[in-house]
């Protein structure tokens, strides 16, 4: 294994800081996939439902936010350099990618905030059923 780099980030391996939000928004991201399956799929009462509904927007929020800090921690630490042996092609495919990932850890939960703003139904949002949350 190569070296656990210094709080730059630049030789080796992401710092414990990238992955451990990596993780904690992979995890988040498979969450929100998973209850909008449930969502959408399973007939469930209404008020479990709407309880989904809310757990799934206070995660949406919880995502955006944590996307604002990894955007901060990636423009302070330099990410690990790509393999010198790495095709430019390969190179360009992994940057694009980084950026695709970039732009829809924002957009998604972005739109999904719209569209709770948008609502005809005005149905209040409590974060995790405490936090009063008042759209756009």
């Amino acid at each position: 294994m190569p070296p656990v780099p210094s709080n730059s980030g630049s030789s080796g391996r992401y710092t414990a800081g990238a992955i451990i939000l990596h993780w904690v928004m992979a995890l988040g991201i498979l969450g929100l996939a998973a209850i909008g399956l449930v969502m959408v799929h399973v007939h469930l009462p209404l008020q479990r439902k709407f309880a989904l509904y809310q757990l799934h927007k206070s995660i949406g929020v919880t995502i955006l936010l944590a996307a604002l800090v990894r955007l901060t921690w990636r423009l302070i630490h330099k990410p690990p350099e790509l393999p010198a042996h790495m095709p430019a092609l390969e190179r360009a495919a992994a940057v694009g990618g980084h950026l695709a990932l970039y732009f829809f850890l924002f957009a998604l939960p972005l739109t999904g905030w719209a569209l709770v703003s948008a609502s005809a139904l005005s149905i209040p949002t409590r974060l995790y059923g405490t936090i009063p949350y008042y759209p756009l």
